[in-house]
C-alpha cells in the first residue's frame, strides 16, 4: 500500500509540475510506464504455488534550471506494483533514484543530493 501511496503522490507532483512548466522556461518532464505478466507453463511443485504474475512500473523524471542555467534541480523516482502477497515474495516498492540540486558558476560545478 506504501507504494501505492508514493505513486499517487508522485503523480500529483508530476501533474503540478507540467501546469507549472511554462511559467519555467528550463523545466522537462519524461517518464516510461510498463507492464508485466509472467506464466508458467508446467504445473507448479506445491499446489499453494500460482502459475500467473503481473506487476506495473514508473519511473519519472523532472529537470529543472534557471533562466541562467547556473542553478538546476533534479529527481527521478521509480515504483512498482504487483498482485503477489507479501508472503510469496512481493517487489511492490517505491525509491528515489536522484534527488540533486547543482550550482555552476563558470568552471565552477557543484552538487548536493541524494
Amino acid at each position: 500500500m506504501h507504494a501505492f501511496m508514493f505513486g499517487r503522490h508522485c503523480l500529483l507532483s508530476c501533474f503540478i509540475s507540467l501546469a507549472l512548466s511554462p511559467l519555467c522556461s528550463h523545466a522537462n518532464f519524461s517518464g516510461l510506464i510498463e507492464a508485466e505478466a509472467q506464466y508458467f507453463i508446467t504445473d507448479a511443485d506445491d499446489e499453494d504455488q500460482r502459475d500467473q504474475f503481473y506487476s506495473i512500473a514508473s519511473e519519472l523524471e523532472w529537470f529543472w534550471e534557471n533562466d541562467d542555467e547556473n542553478h538546476g534541480i533534479h529527481a527521478k523516482a521509480f515504483g512498482r506494483l504487483t498482485d503477489t502477497p507479501n508472503d510469496e515474495g512481493n517487489r511492490s516498492h517505491a525509491d528515489i533514484r536522484e534527488l540533486y540540486y547543482q550550482y555552476v558558476n563558470g568552471p565552477f560545478q557543484a552538487r548536493l543530493g541524494v
